[in-house]
């Protein structure tokens, strides 16, 4: 089967024009992983591939641990843990989350039964949306960890 040079370049074109689209398709692979500019952020490049920066924070009760600027989710994960440990939390300690946005703030509800967390752009944008969701559970609710890289 002979294809002419016109209809390759026509069907590459085609292939790389679409991949964007589906980044728009809920349940694809790209659609947690390619930032269009209609989301706000205004790049086009995948945050998994070569320059977004990862950290993470791990918890035991209120002790918290944490690891920033890593070249890649397993060492942030690994070095939070092992920070949470040498912090005094033992063996209790476990990975809260892991992210790849400039500012993180990680709450504990009642002395550590949740942690909820929050990553954005802003610390002030991330420490509203964690005391919004500590005002949801109507326990005691205090910021233990939050970090910032600007």
């Amino acid at each position: 089967m002979k294809i002419s040079l016109a209809t390759a370049f026509s069907l590459t074109a085609l292939i790389f024009c679409a991949a964007p689209a589906g980044a728009q398709q809920p349940g694809t692979a790209a659609y947690n992983n390619v930032f269009l500019p209609a989301h706000g952020v205004g790049d086009t490049r995948s945050s998994g591939s070569g320059g977004g920066r990862w950290g993470a924070v791990a918890a035991a009760g209120v002790v918290s641990g944490a690891w920033v600027n890593a070249s890649d989710r397993q060492v942030a994960e690994d070095g939070a843990l092992q920070d949470c440990i040498d912090n005094g939390g033992g063996d209790d300690c476990a990975l809260v989350t892991s992210y790849q946005s400039p500012c993180v703030a990680v709450a504990s509800i009642n002395s550590g039964e949740s942690y909820p967390w929050a990553a954005g752009t802003t610390m002030s944008q991330v420490r509203s949306m964690v005391r919004s969701r500590c005002a949801r559970s109507n326990a005691s609710c205090e910021i233990i960890y939050q970090y910032c890289e600007r």
